[in-house]
C-alpha cells in the first residue's frame, strides 16, 4: 500500500521504506509463501486456532478473541514463538469488525490497481528491507527493489517478519543510516 501511495502521490512522498513487503503478487512466489507459512505451523497451532474459533467470543466478534486468532495466524512470521504471547495488537471494535475480511478486500483492490506496473513510477528515494527469516520469499523484495528506480535493497540477517519487535537494533541500524543519506 505504501508503494502504491508513493507511485500515485509523488509530490507528497519524500521517501519510502518498505519493510518486508507483501504479499508477493507473483503466483509462484505466493505459492512458496503459502508453503512456508504452512510448514512453520504445528498441529498444536492448528488445534489452538480451532479452539479459538469455537469460542462464543470469536463467534460474536469480540476484539480479544479475534486478536488471539490473528496472532495465531501470524505465528510463522515470528522467529521466537514466545514473542506471540507478549505482543498486543490493540484490537478495537472497529478492528474486530473488519479484520476477517481485510485480506480478501486488500487482494481484490490490489489486483484492480495493477501495482507491479506502478512501482516503476515511484520517484522518492526507496529502501526495500527484507528479513532473512521472513516466510515471504526474498525474491519478492528484490523484485520490488529492482522495479523501483534507484531503490536500495537491504537484508536483515537472521531477522523475522516483525523486526520492529524481535530485531529492533538491526532494523534501526539498517534504516536510520539510509534515512540520514536521504533527508
Amino acid at each position: 500500500m505504501a508503494a502504491l501511495y508513493a507511485a500515485e502521490h509523488p509530490a507528497t512522498t519524500a521517501g519510502v521504506v518498505l519493510l518486508n513487503p507483501g504479499p508477493p503478487l507473483a503466483p509462484d512466489l505466493m505459492a512458496r509463501f503459502g508453503k512456508a507459512m504452512s510448514s512453520r505451523r504445528t498441529p498444536g497451532d492448528d488445534t489452538a486456532r480451532k479452539a479459538i474459533e469455537e469460542t462464543n467470543e470469536f463467534k460474536t466478534g469480540q476484539p480479544r478473541a479475534l486478536e488471539r486468532h490473528q496472532l495465531n495466524t501470524f505465528i510463522p512470521f515470528f522467529k521466537e514463538r514466545v514473542t506471540v504471547e507478549r505482543v498486543s495488537l490493540g484490537f478495537s471494535e472497529i478492528t474486530a469488525a473488519n479484520v476477517q475480511q481485510a485480506p480478501r478486500r486488500m487482494m481484490g483492490s490490489l489486483g484492480a490497481l495493477d501495482p507491479i506496473r506502478k512501482f516503476s513510477g515511484i520517484e522518492a528515494p526507496t529502501l526495500v528491507v527484507h528479513s532473512e527469516l521472513d516466510p515471504i520469499p526474498s525474491e519478492w523484495s528484490r523484485f520490488l527493489a529492482a522495479s523501483i528506480p534507484n531503490a536500495d535493497f537491504a537484508l536483515i540477517e537472521g531477522g523475522s517478519h516483525f523486526p520492529m519487535v524481535e530485531d529492533a537494533e538491526q532494523l534501526r541500524n539498517t534504516v536510520v543510516p539510509w534515512l540520514g543519506k536521504h533527508q
